[in-house]
C-alpha cells in the first residue's frame, strides 16, 4: 500500500510546484524590481537627452557663423564699416563638450545594467566610465561644474561608493555646464540679432534691385520702397523664426535635464518614492516626444 501511494505523492508535489511557479509569474513586482526598471528607463531617457544635446553642440557653431555673416553683410550694404571676420574653423571647447557627452553616454549605459544580476561582477565598468567623464570635465574646467567634479573625485576614489549618488552628481555637473553654455549662446545670439536688425534698417533702398526684389517678395506690394520694406521685414522674420526654433530646442533639453536631475536625486534617497520618479520620467517622455515631432517637421 505504501509503495502504491508514491506516484500519487510525486504527482501532487509536481502539481503544487507548477501552481507555485504560475503564481510567481503573476505576482506584482517588488520595490527593488520597480527601482531597477525605473533606473533602466531613466538611463534610456538620459541617452536620448544626451543625443539631443550633442546635436545642439554640433550645430551651434554653424548657427553663430550664419548669424555673423548675415549681420556683416547688412553692415557692408549699410556702409557702417563692418567687416566680416569669421571665427576659427575648429572650436576645441565645443569639441571637448561633445566628447564629454559621449563619455556620459557610456556611463549611462553602464548604469542601466545595474539591474542585471549578471552585471554585479562588472561594476568596475561604471567606475571607469564615470572617471573618464569626470576627467573630461576637469579638462574643460567650467567654473559651473567645479564643485561637482571635486565631489565626484572624492566619491570615485573611495573603496566603496553609492552608484546612485555618483550618477546624481554627474547629472548635476552636466546640467550646470549646459546652463552656463546656453546662457552664453543666447546672449550672443540675441546681441547678434539686434545688430542685424540695426544694420539692415540702415541699408539704403538703392542697394536693392526692384526687379530682383519682386522675385523674393510674395506680398502684393507695388513700388520699390514698399518692396524693400517688405523684404527687410521678411529677412528679420526668417532670422527670428530660426532663433526661436533653436531656443525652443534648448528649452526642451533644459526641462528634460531638470527632470532627470530630480529623478536621480530621488534614486539617491534612502526611501525612494517610485511614483514620484515615474512622474518625472513620464514628463521627460512627453518632452522627448515633442523633440521628435520638431525633428520630423
Amino acid at each position: 500500500m505504501h509503495r502504491k501511494n508514491v506516484p500519487n505523492k510525486i504527482m501532487s508535489v509536481l502539481i503544487l510546484g507548477f501552481v507555485v511557479f504560475l503564481s510567481g509569474c503573476f505576482l506584482p513586482k517588488s520595490e527593488s524590481q520597480k527601482q531597477e526598471s525605473h533606473q533602466a528607463n531613466a538611463a534610456n531617457q538620459s541617452a536620448t537627452v544626451l543625443e539631443r544635446m550633442a546635436e545642439i553642440y554640433s550645430t551651434v557653431e554653424d548657427k553663430m557663423a550664419d548669424n555673423d555673416f548675415s549681420t556683416a553683410m547688412a553692415g557692408v550694404l549699410a556702409g557702417s564699416g563692418v567687416t566680416y571676420a569669421p571665427a576659427v574653423l575648429t572650436n576645441d571647447t565645443l569639441r571637448k563638450k561633445i566628447e564629454l557627452i559621449n563619455l556620459f553616454k557610456q556611463a549611462v549605459k553602464q548604469y542601466s545594467l545595474y539591474g542585471d544580476e549578471n552585471y554585479a561582477s562588472k561594476s568596475e565598468d561604471f567606475t571607469l566610465a564615470a572617471q573618464s567623464a569626470n576627467n573630461c570635465m576637469k579638462e574643460i574646467n567650467d567654473t559651473a561644474s567645479v564643485t561637482y567634479t571635486r565631489d565626484l573625485t572624492k566619491y570615485l576614489q573611495a573603496s566603496r561608493y553609492e552608484v546612485s549618488k555618483v550618477m546624481y552628481t554627474m547629472i548635476q555637473a552636466l546640467n550646470a555646464i549646459w546652463k552656463s553654455d546656453v546662457a552664453k549662446w543666447n546672449s550672443a545670439l540675441n546681441s547678434s540679432f539686434a545688430d542685424f536688425q540695426r544694420e539692415l534698417a540702415a541699408v539704403d533702398e538703392n542697394a536693392f534691385s526692384e526687379e530682383k526684389l519682386q522675385k523674393y517678395v510674395y506680398q502684393p506690394y507695388n513700388g520699390k520702397q514698399s518692396l524693400v520694406a517688405a523684404y527687410k521685414m521678411n529677412l528679420v522674420k526668417e532670422r527670428y523664426d530660426g532663433l526661436r526654433t533653436f531656443i525652443r530646442k534648448e528649452d526642451n533639453i533644459s526641462s528634460a535635464l531638470y527632470y532627470l536631475e530630480c529623478a536621480y536625486s530621488e534614486f539617491n534617497k534612502k526611501n525612494v518614492d517610485m511614483d514620484l520618479i515615474n512622474n518625472y520620467l513620464e514628463r521627460i517622455d512627453v518632452i522627448l516626444q515633442e523633440k521628435a515631432s520638431e525633428t520630423s517637421n
